[in-house]
């Protein structure tokens, strides 16, 4: 086979274990504004770019009256960007600010998805996001748009709730559901934690390329 014709496909790798054992972060009252030795709300998470691609505004639209009808729930937003502004007054036009706080760039994202409840994601176009595998390690149920490639490991009305894209009464309606469903959210999460994401491991992602490129030397010589 001529070296023109050959190709492989190696997934980008992480550190899995990192998310499968993470601790809660140690600033854990103060992320959640509560004091110490409170009870833990229902943590919302998402891990993204305050891009307009990954759309905050818009669900913050679609979210504000779960938000504000379960005072127990706490949606953490981890990530920079250029709306940061923009995403802040939203929250404070939706009269959710104390339900709703932007953490900006975390170092232990792991952290932050070990002490979740249920983890989103919002964008509209993607192939399969890093946060999604992340969330997945991290054994949380997701909700997120049928973005192509997530069914690999999102699996709906098993480990998440894959919501036709654009239907953001049903992304809200899936939120809803997990918050107000203890049992739902264990079962859920429990599901996640078989899902094979052994295929993006950081060594698998090593090896792979090494094997890979071996045998292009090979066929070179």
């Amino acid at each position: 086979m001529g070296l023109k014709h050959k190709h492989e496909i190696v997934n980008s790798g992480f550190d899995i274990e990192r998310f499968k054992t993470a601790d809660w972060p140690a600033d854990l009252e103060r992320l959640l504004d509560a004091r110490q030795g409170a009870e833990k709300p229902i943590v919302l998470a998402m891990l993204a770019a305050l891009e307009p691609r990954k759309r905050h505004l818009e669900m913050l639209e679609a979210l504000s009256d779960v938000i504000a009808s379960n005072p127990q729930v706490h949606l953490l937003l981890a990530g920079e960007g250029s709306l940061k502004d923009e995403i802040s007054q939203r929250v404070k036009t939706l009269n959710i600010e104390s339900q709703v706080q932007l953490l900006g760039y975390r170092s232990d994202p792991e952290k932050i998805l070990a002490m979740s409840d249920i983890c989103l994601l919002a964008s509209g176009q993607e192939g399969l996001p890093r946060s999604v595998l992340q969330y997945v390690a991290a054994g949380k149920p997701v909700v997120l748009f049928n973005l192509p490639g997530v069914s690999v490991v999102a699996k709906n009305d098993k480990n998440a709730f894959v919501i036709p894209m654009d239907d953001w009464s049903k992304f809200g309606e899936a939120v809803q559901k997990l918050v107000t469903d203890p049992a739902l959210r264990q079962k859920m999460g429990a599901a996640t934690q078989h899902v094979d994401i052994s295929p993006w491991d950081w060594r698998e992602m090593g090896s792979k390329t090494d094997a890979f490129y071996e045998e292009v030397i090979v066929d070179q010589k």
